[in-house]
């Protein structure tokens, strides 16, 4: 049965790769008719990418000490603490000062440490979850979205592992690695944009519909959403590797589904509300010059170029309803009773 198994995944796993590679030519295909030496410049720079922001992050990664891993026995818990809070001291004086003073290893000292730590772990999870939802939004082509997805994962969980100053071991590094693969595969196919413009599309009538860049903007929107939503289920698993102390079973480490698709919602509810007041903008004012241009190639750039982070960040109560809420049901699409 479980040899099965792992026969499909593999089977998956190089299904998933043909996805990768057919948008890779096609990119490729693409700018190799426009100019041959643009060709080659695409593939110079895509090696030096690949270099640069996925084979020495891996490196580091790798160099990185082994991290203890949560226990399958609870009676191991105590001992797992002490484990843990003494690899922690070495990249923490005070903890080793308490350590040696016989004041530092406790459960109560371990959940503030981690607690801190997860603080840190939160905010390079939004960044990166932000930067994979706006670059696959706005590239518009499925190997670009697989590269960034890509990249962004396998930087997260590398930064995720420097704050718990170690890496996960074996078996459970390799699975992790796969399941970035995975995401990246994903985000590569057409199902990820044929459900973003099937989201799209449920949430917009016949006369919206008739504007031409607004479903491209709302199909952006949710393809972006999307592998947002699956960076984000990477990085919690890699932060319950690090931070829960047992676990019955590894799958014990996966987050819901309900839990994946909120934190996401939390992260973009307020860009949604602010995108959604410049897309109103957007459809009343008279575009001209390169916004014109820019709205019939790629609206949804034009449309991120004209909302700052920070803007973002503040919301009015009353900005949260009006007439056009496109882009606010695509994220309502995605919520959950509390029961």
């Amino acid at each position: 049965m479980f040899k099965s198994i792992k026969k499909i995944a593999a089977f998956f796993s190089l299904f998933l790769l043909y996805f990768i590679i057919k948008e890779f030519l096609e990119l490729y295909a693409t700018i190799n008719s426009l100019n041959v030496y643009a060709g080659y410049a695409y593939l110079f720079l895509l090696n030096l990418g690949i270099i640069f922001f996925i084979i020495f992050p891996l490196i580091k990664i790798f160099k990185l000490p082994s991290y203890p891993p949560p226990v399958t026995d609870e009676q191991g818990i105590e001992n797992l603490i002490r484990v843990r809070l003494t690899h922690f001291s070495k990249t923490d004086k005070t903890l080793a000062a308490r350590i040696k003073a016989g004041t530092g290893i406790s459960q109560n000292i371990y959940d503030e440490i981690v607690l801190q730590k997860k603080v840190k772990v939160t905010l390079i999870r939004k960044k990166y979850v932000t930067g994979v939802f706006y670059s696959t939004a706005i590239s518009q082509n499925g190997f670009l979205d697989a590269l960034f997805v890509l990249i962004s994962g396998v930087n997260l969980i590398r930064e995720i592992f420097v704050i718990f100053n170690g890496r996960m071991t074996g078996k459970d590094l390799i699975n992790i690695l796969k399941k970035i693969y995975y995401s990246a595969a994903i985000a590569s196919t057409e199902g990820v944009e044929y459900a973003a413009n099937e989201i799209s599309a449920k949430f917009l009538t016949d006369g919206v519909k008739s504007i031409p860049f607004l479903t491209k903007i709302t199909g952006s929107f949710a393809d972006g959403f999307v592998n947002a939503a699956l960076l984000t289920r990477v990085a919690l698993i890699t932060e319950n590797y690090c931070t829960m102390l047992y676990i019955k079973k590894e799958r014990d480490l996966y987050p819901n589904i309900k839990t994946v698709i909120t934190l996401s919602k939390d992260i973009f509810v307020d860009i949604a509300i602010k995108m959604n007041s410049e897309l109103k903008k957007m459809l009343q004012d008279k575009l001209t010059g390169p916004e014109s241009i820019l709205a019939g190639i790629n609206p949804f750039k034009l449309l991120a170029s004209r909302v700052k982070p920070a803007d973002a960040e503040v919301v009015s109560a009353d900005q949260k309803t009006g007439e056009f809420s496109g882009i606010l049901k695509i994220l309502n699409i995605f919520r959950y009773n509390k029961d």
